[in-house]
């Protein structure tokens, strides 16, 4: 949700028009960046660091996407519990699951994966903005 309401206010057609596209088609370029080349090279990097402990899988895509909203500092995720409204911030999400994965994980490269995933999400609302 984020993604698609930033992009808008960018300058118009950043991919799109210069190729005789529609401008949603930014948004599915940017969708592809975020899956792709951030969470996915965040993996690869990791792989390549830790090759004996192979890291994989969508954590590092959840890891940019929410560095990317706590980049921007715009949301809250909310999730409605049986009694009321729980409030998170998105740095405390990022946080909080950092030591769970890497407990499940069984490996330093998740942890690490979901660093370097976070690091990129960051980066991408620097070069969106």
């Amino acid at each position: 949700m984020r993604l698609e309401k930033v992009l808008p206010t960018l300058q118009e057609g950043v991919f799109a028009a210069k190729l005789g596209l529609p401008q949603y088609c930014d948004f599915i370029a940017y969708v592809v960046l975020l899956v792709l080349f951030l969470g996915g090279g965040a993996n690869a990097l990791t792989n390549f660091i830790f090759a004996k402990h192979p890291c994989f899988g969508f954590d590092t895509t959840v890891a940019a996407s929410i560095a990317y909203c706590r980049a921007l500092e715009t949301l809250t995720l909310s999730w409605t519990t049986m009694t009321n409204d729980l409030l998170v911030a998105p740095q405390t999400a990022f946080w909080t699951y950092l030591p769970i994965t890497a407990l499940l994980g069984g490996s330093p490269s998740h942890a690490v994966a979901w660093l370097l995933a976070g690091m990129f999400g960051m980066m991408l609302v620097r070069i969106l903005c």
